[in-house]
């Protein structure tokens, strides 16, 4: 049974340092767009689905983001709905609300005497980001933002939020790649013929391994695609590739549950010749694609790019 969340901050209150100022706070009905500048207790928006169902109904504004209005905060919010349903990690609900909706204390002041928000823990933040979420993300070209850069929370002491769950975070029944909440493999299948800057920073930041080959065929096997090529591949940027295996007989390339798309299943053919580059990364000992390029001298040039961008 999962510790409620009220239970969890009641500890942090407790630790609070005896020497801080406390007052009363009046819980008010914020109009959605009026700007928010000073700490104030408001009820979580019906709007805001992300943190509904949550053990508390009134959160601290501005929010972890310095949101200041409402609706910026409800806006932004929801855009996470897809991560959470995606079942990646048992407690990736409440580690967004605690930044987008931090439970409100209205006694538990700060240093400043502005009302606190009580961060999750630096090791919270890691759990979710090691998870199979940041996989998924990756599929599906998102970054994990700097804005939530798990270095910036406090290390694991009465001050900050821990999960609830102990020892097993990730729903054993879910795939690091699988479709699920709303996140579509299904743009992976689009064979571009630029390499934007957007694509570039991506595969920067995320690491990822960029190479081309010479298509062998495509293959699909029950919901899934695999793109299989001989072993004469260029590899631009090695990212997470094993050599030894990169460099084995066959070099496969997987799109998992990518089957189900109409864009996807064109590219299967037991015939096909053609070179494309494509970027990736590797999950589970399998190489996962995010981007499929049809070579050519804007590719190449393109590349070049993102070699000196990569540096």
């Amino acid at each position: 049974m999962k510790t409620p969340l009220l239970v969890i901050v009641a500890s942090v209150a407790m630790g609070i340092t005896t020497g801080l100022k406390r007052r009363n706070w009046n819980v008010m009905q914020a109009d959605e767009t009026r700007r928010i500048v000073t700490p104030q207790c408001v009820d979580i928006p019906s709007e805001m689905t992300l943190c509904q169902g949550m053990d508390y109904n009134q959160m601290r504004m501005p929010n972890a983001f310095n949101h200041d209005t409402i609706v910026e905060a409800f806006q932004q919010a929801n855009a996470w709905l897809p991560l959470v349903e995606s079942n990646c990690h048992n407690d990736t609900q409440m580690f967004l609300c605690s930044l987008f909706a931090p439970v409100c204390l209205p006694e538990v002041m700060d240093r400043d005497g502005d009302m606190m928000i009580v961060y999750p823990c630096q090791s919270f933040c890691k759990s979710v980001h090691s998870s199979s979420c940041i996989n998924l993300m990756k599929a599906n070209n998102v970054n994990w933002p700097a804005s939530m850069e798990c270095s910036q929370y406090p290390t694991d002491t009465p001050m900050c939020i821990r999960p609830p769950s102990d020892g097993d975070t990730t729903k054993s029944n879910t795939d690091s790649t699988e479709v699920q909440g709303g996140w579509n493999l299904c743009s992976v299948c689009k064979e571009k013929s630029t390499i934007s800057q957007e694509d570039i920073g991506r595969v920067c930041n995320n690491d990822e391994f960029v190479v081309r080959i010479k298509v062998k065929k495509v293959i699909g096997k029950g919901n899934h695609i695999r793109i299989v090529s001989n072993r004469n591949i260029k590899v631009f940027r090695k990212g997470e590739l094993n050599e030894t295996r990169y460099r084995a007989k066959k070099f496969t390339v997987y799109m998992k549950d990518a089957k189900s798309c109409q864009e996807c299943k064109r590219l299967i053919s037991t015939k096909r010749r053609d070179q494309l580059v494509i970027t990736g990364f590797a999950t589970d000992k399998k190489y996962y694609a995010t981007n499929l390029y049809q070579w050519s001298n804007t590719v190449k040039k393109d590349l070049r790019g993102l070699r000196k961008t990569c540096k």
